[in-house]
């Protein structure tokens, strides 16, 4: 269970876990936190009934079954991310509160804005077996996420990105490209400076750092391999 109590009122919610969750003879999942609103009034809770990686991206605790929102004023709760039978989400959510970028298994993006309820598609530049690690703006307008893509039946040729979204238009735009190494962004730093990470042959990590102002990587040395 999930427990969540007002502080000024002395008000306990408790979310038993099998309330939210499919029906189904198999239940050994987790229900916890995703996120609390910046002015303490939200708290988003998940569900799952299992975990999923996904490359150098583990998508960890920004994927389940179904995302909920709890008042702590009214105890009112919410399905932001509807649960279904079938679905397994990937979302995250913007630094303001504003957005959140939600799609099942990461394929198929869109942003929902959380005030109006609105919500558009993310125009994607390339087809993608799987994404996640998604990095916002410190103002919520971008986001960058990596993927995966498996261009072979077996699986084993494969094709990576790392991608830019406009969160307001769902513009998307590829930064990397690459057959051999996955990239993932780690920081968006101030001056729009992005920390990314590889791995090389041998799983040891290459850092790098993208400058957004010149579009250019910083170290010419730590230039990602096609």
């Amino acid at each position: 269970m999930l427990v969540f109590s007002n502080k000024k009122t002395q008000v306990v919610w408790t979310m038993l876990y099998h309330n939210y969750i499919p029906k189904t003879d198999y239940a050994d999942g987790v229900i916890g936190i995703t996120h609390w609103s910046n002015d303490s009034r939200y708290a988003y809770f998940y569900t799952t009934l299992g975990g999923d990686g996904g490359e150098c991206f583990w998508e960890g605790y920004d994927a389940g079954n179904a995302v909920f929102r709890l008042d702590l004023q009214t105890g009112e709760t919410k399905a932001i991310l509807p649960l279904t039978d079938n679905a397994w989400y990937g979302f995250s959510f913007s630094p303001t509160d504003r957005r959140m970028v939600y799609g099942t298994r990461a394929i198929n993006l869109a942003i929902l804005d959380l005030i109006t309820g609105k919500s558009i598609n993310v125009a994607h530049q390339k087809a993608f077996t799987q994404g996640g690690g998604y990095v916002w703006s410190p103002d919520g307008l971008m986001f960058i996420y990596a993927t995966v893509n498996h261009t072979s039946d077996d699986g084993v040729e494969r094709e990576y990105a790392l991608r830019l979204v406009d969160a307001k238009t769902g513009a998307e735009r590829i930064l990397i490209n690459s057959k051999t190494q996955c990239y993932v962004a780690r920081k968006w730093q101030e001056n729009n400076i992005i920390q990314i990470e590889s791995n090389d042959k041998y799983f040891n990590t290459i850092p790098m750092q993208y400058d957004f102002n010149s579009n250019n990587f910083i170290d010419p040395s730590a230039t990602p391999t096609p």
